[in-house]
């Protein structure tokens, strides 16, 4: 019920951001972002497509720098240069603000047209604002706020970088910083190349590319509706909450947090070996989790089939639900098993101290390991159809065998092989 009223609350979220964009936005400008040939001849802005504004900082010390973007698409990037320098295209001067306080540096757009006026397919607005940064400067802070055309950011360095996407498409590269949040737009976003300790991320619709981006301390991800490919990456201490569709591929490290979503996730951690705990729950969508080794491991699922294949834990707690759970080559020591309705299936070892509590749901255990090294005891004297492929009895094997597991009986079918 819990996940259930998160994924309305997250759709009525959705809907209503989608609703308030529409609303300021009309469709022409929508659509006329997707153009590859914009001319300006029609534009609404047309008398000053050929207006240029540009000019430089008289301050080589900036620390801050804000860019405010209405229409126009921005590019921010740096050069071995000493003073800022801007370029304006498109655009009269009463629509653009640029001023120098103390350290900080802006760049503010104002926007052209009114947004009470009906617009026509020839009244896109279509400018450009380019900024370039002294190369050889660290910034203590960037913040950038797109409007509704592209957006492009590459080489910076900075403490704190804070990048707000629109309602076009942002590409985002070769970024290094102490600090660095991206909400991303209704559109298509690209990050490569991004080196920073903390790391923010929220995601709205549009789907999201990232290649090799390296978290140090922690990294915190809000993914909504659309879908975020993750690949060649490193992430501390994670910390994702999904709605919508995610793949990774990269290593995990120190304290995972991750509440998988409505669609299917797909997460390959390459044998990462760092993982001090991993913390799962579980919602309606499909999972498959590889190549992993944590001290404790704690799995929560719900009605969405999951799948782990070549995890490795040294405490494990695994409550199931109504759907299939697979663990496949899997070593669990000192485990907890907490079984619903849903079929189970495990493969590999189970080391330590093992209980499994079972419910009605269909259970299948095979351990690759000899019988010899385990002391099988059966609880409760109720009468559920076990096949453990030993002997019968409530207890098989030496009570002093380096590895014991305890089944709870209910009202299941409980299969239990030993791999010779």
């Amino acid at each position: 019920m819990k996940n259930m009223k998160k994924t309305i609350l997250y759709f009525g979220i959705i809907f209503f951001c989608f609703s308030f964009f529409i609303s300021c936005l009309d469709y022409d400008d929508l659509m006329g972002t997707f153009e590859s040939d914009k001319n300006t001849e029609y534009a609404y802005n047309s008398e000053w497509a050929d207006n240029i504004i540009e000019g430089t900082s008289d301050n080589s010390e900036i620390k801050k720098i804000t860019i405010e973007g209405q229409r126009a698409s921005v590019f921010i990037t740096t050069a071995d240069i000493e003073n800022i320098q801007y370029k304006i295209e498109g655009l009269p001067d009463f629509a653009i603000t640029v001023k120098l306080k103390g350290n900080n540096f802006y760049i503010i757009e104002h926007d052209l047209r009114r947004r009470n006026k009906y617009s026509r397919s020839w009244e896109n607005i279509i400018a450009h604002i380019e900024v370039v940064l002294p190369k050889k400067n660290l910034l203590d802070e960037v913040n950038v706020n797109s409007g509704t055309d592209n957006l492009q950011i590459q080489n910076i360095k900075s403490k704190r970088i804070k990048i707000r996407g629109g309602v076009s498409s942002s590409q985002i590269e070769n970024i290094e910083c102490e600090y660095f949040s991206f909400d991303a737009g209704i559109d298509n976003s690209m990050l490569n190349n991004i080196f920073c300790k903390k790391f923010k991320l929220d995601c709205s619709t549009g789907d999201i590319e990232i290649e090799n981006l390296q978290v140090k301390d922690i990294a915190v991800i809000d993914a909504s509706t659309g879908e975020l490919s993750i690949k060649n990456s490193y992430f501390n201490n994670p910390d994702i909450d999904l709605t919508g569709r995610f793949n990774f591929d990269g290593f995990f490290a120190g304290d995972v947090i991750l509440n998988s979503g409505i669609n299917k996730t797909v997460i390959n951690l390459n044998n990462s070996n760092k993982i001090n705990s991993f913390r799962h729950h579980g919602s309606t969508g499909e999972i498959n989790i590889n190549n992993f080794e944590c001290k404790n491991l704690d799995v929560d699922l719900s009605t969405g089939n999951t799948f782990y294949k070549n995890v490795k834990a040294e405490i494990a707690k695994i409550e199931t639900s109504t759907a299939l759970s697979v663990f496949e080559n899997c070593e669990l020591k000192n485990s907890y098993f907490d079984l619903s309705t849903g079929k189970i299936k495990f493969s590999g070892l189970l080391k330590g101290e093992t209980e499994i509590h079972p419910s009605t749901g269909s259970v299948n255990f095979l351990i690759l390991d000899s019988e010899k090294n385990y002391f099988v005891e059966v609880i409760d004297d109720s009468s559920p159809k076990f096949n453990i492929n030993i002997l019968g009895g409530n207890t098989y094997g030496e009570k002093n065998a380096k590895n014991k597991i305890s089944i709870y009986k209910s009202n299941c079918k409980f299969d239990l092989n030993f791999k010779k």
